[in-house]
């Protein structure tokens, strides 16, 4: 029986919203004692931040519509250019060995830029592989469709058991992207509740925090 579909209200894609970012965060505090916890990850953050086919990023699309602005940028003290998987191949326009070492970090320092978060997602190299660029929308993709929580294929990316077997920062090199992007992906969410608030929205996950913005429970 085929049942008729109304549209949802605005509230409750809000707290569509919360309930995935307390289900991200639950992951991420537990992914160290349970390294499996990597597919729920990729399941909330394929939710929350990846467009394919019908489906609408459910975090992305609350930001557009609430006018919500959250940029990812390089880190102050590392100013290199954010790899983007688009990019790889471009050739630099400086001779490097020509140049001073001040000069050398003034223009990496003059390329760099912020990107917003869905460009991010979809364009910002999340790990390089065997010759393979995955961006963060592709990895995640990959895994939550692969090995995620709502299907588990019986085939797997052949260049999943290589990233299984790096290590970066303490995390196998496929999970380690997914913990660096829901940490972007929560804050930029407790951002989205905060303005929904300001226009009457009630939270339900999330509590107040220093100057009365909400924010996840610790």
């Amino acid at each position: 029986m085929t049942v008729s579909r109304i549209p949802k209200s605005g509230d409750r894609l809000v707290a569509d919203l919360e309930s995935q970012v307390k289900f991200l965060s639950e992951a991420l505090r537990t992914l160290s004692a349970q390294p499996d916890r990597y597919k729920q990850l990729a399941a909330g953050l394929r939710v929350l931040v990846c467009e394919f086919g019908s489906n609408k990023p459910l975090l992305l699309d609350l930001m557009d519509e609430l006018r919500v602005e959250y940029t990812i940028s390089p880190l102050p003290d590392l100013p290199f250019p954010l790899p983007m998987v688009d990019e790889l191949e471009q050739k630099l326009e400086a001779d490097l060995n020509s140049m001073t070492p001040e000069e050398i970090w003034a223009y990496h320092r003059s390329r760099c830029r912020s990107y917003p978060l869905r460009e991010f997602v979809a364009r910002g190299m999340a790990v390089y592989v065997l010759g393979h660029a995955y961006s963060y929308a592709d990895l995640i993709r990959t895994l939550a469709e692969q090995s995620g929580l709502s299907h588990e294929d019986w085939t797997i990316d052949k260049n999943i058991p290589e990233l299984e077997s790096l290590i970066i920062g303490g995390y196998s090199a496929h999970v380690a992207p997914l913990r660096v992007l829901a940490d972007h992906v929560i804050d930029a969410a407790v951002i989205v509740v905060n303005e929904a608030v300001t226009r009457g929205y009630r939270p339900h996950y999330l509590e107040y925090g220093q100057g009365r913005r909400y924010q996840l429970p610790t």
